[in-house]
């Protein structure tokens, strides 16, 4: 197992390379050793300037984009209808429900499964929770013990500060937070940080096994089960990226049965395009929503649609004289690379892929360059720009000590 500070320690982690990537398919032959790369001299055009790092959504499809999970993970919140696994039937499954509005979904979900202990909360006080949000009528149904029993309810808990909250130390089997929103139009730098804190704060609440559910629109997660509401990586959430930051990773997701849920009882009484509640008759839309399932990294636990990390590194080749043995040097030093990511990262499930992009010499001088491409993938870690950053940056230091060539600013 491959922890995220094991990864920054430089300890566990194997980069096993793959040869250039060109379609969604070669990714997915990850554990093919890295036997190309691409050359391409320019003495007399400019050089590459631009070695800014990127993201790409390059993430392997599912055969059914509507529910795929990696290793059948139940969703609860997706469908009413979700049966429960026989010893979660006889037992108490722990739930707990993050920034309710008006109950509804609360209630309905302890009607499909009475036998679930339940913890719903709600940003907002309960008196704001009646007279905003309409909750009266859920709140009392809610409270009442013979019908539902194992039921509580907490008023004025931030989801961005669950490990603040008075849970009294308890775990959860299920954590789940229905379409989270900042309140405020067009600020998804703004909803990505707030479920960023949502996955941070949540982690130290989830039992062992335990799993967190999230509910997004059409499009705002940001992975291929979007199906056709899929947007460019830049219009999403990045739900991935977000909730590796809590170390926990994809592995299940669900398409949002909101006319069944609406059957039981569900009503949409969010706030439409961030208008204030009451100056809209538009609820919040969750027709084609996805629910998303995350898991703890740890043994056994594999990511679905882990994005793939681009970093450039650009070295000075000060020992390389004649410029007639560039290919055999440009060959070598890729070799030379590939040998020291696999003594320096030894999990075996990881992939980099080293591309030469320019090799360049300076007119004045002759001095030559040389331009290259990292790509970094794993589905079995969680990583997002904050480990990967830190680990290129390191990686990129050993590149520069071992070949003896220094790191061109």
């Amino acid at each position: 197992y491959c922890s995220r500070s094991h990864i920054l320690n430089n300890n566990f982690l194997n980069f096993k390379g793959i040869s250039h990537v060109t379609t969604l398919s070669r990714i997915a032959q990850r554990r093919l050793p890295l036997q190309s790369f691409k050359r391409f001299k320019s003495r007399d055009q400019p050089r590459v300037t631009n070695n800014n790092s990127s993201a790409t959504s390059f993430q392997i499809p599912p055969n059914d984009v509507e529910v795929f999970s990696s290793s059948h993970h139940k969703c609860l919140v997706a469908d009413p209808l979700t049966p429960l696994d026989e010893t979660l039937q006889h037992g108490s499954l722990r739930v707990l429900l993050v920034g309710e509005g008006d109950f509804t979904f609360a209630l309905a979900l302890k009607r499909c499964y009475p036998s679930i202990s339940l913890t719903a909360t709600s940003l907002h006080t309960e008196v704001e929770a009646q007279e905003q949000w309409g909750a009266s009528t859920s709140l009392a149904d809610l409270k009442h013990p013979q019908l539902h029993p194992a039921v509580r309810i907490l008023h004025g808990i931030d989801g961005t500060s669950l490990h603040l909250a008075p849970f009294g130390g308890e775990q959860f089997d299920c954590v789940a937070f229905m379409f989270p929103h900042c309140g405020k139009k067009g600020q998804i730098h703004l909803n990505r940080q707030l479920i960023r804190d949502f996955f941070i704060s949540v982690a130290p609440l989830i039992a062992p096994g335990g799993q967190v559910e999230m509910a997004v629109s059409a499009g705002q997660g940001g992975t291929l089960a979007d199906g056709p509401f899929l947007r460019e990586p830049g219009n999403s959430w990045q739900v991935v990226e977000q909730a590796a930051s809590g170390g926990l990773m994809l592995t299940g997701v669900s398409a949002f049965q909101a006319a069944l849920w609406e059957e039981m009882g569900v009503r949409s009484t969010g706030c439409w395009r961030g208008m204030p509640r009451g100056t809209s008759t538009q609820g919040f839309k969750y027709e084609g929503g996805r629910v998303h399932v995350f898991h703890m990294e740890g043994p056994g636990v594999r990511g679905i649609y882990p994005p793939v990390f681009f970093r450039d590194l650009t070295l000075w080749a000060d020992n390389w004289e004649d410029p007639r043995d560039d290919d055999d040097k440009v060959e070598e030093l890729v070799n030379s690379i590939k040998h020291l990511a696999c003594l320096t990262f030894l999990d075996q499930n990881a992939v980099s892929e080293v591309e030469v992009l320019e090799v360049w010499r300076r007119l004045s001088d002759q001095r030559c360059s040389v331009h290259m491409r990292m790509t970094y993938f794993n589905d079995e870690v969680a990583l997002n720009w904050s480990v990967i950053n830190r680990l290129h940056s390191h990686f990129s230091v050993l590149c520069s000590k071992n070949t003896g060539m220094s790191i061109r600013s």
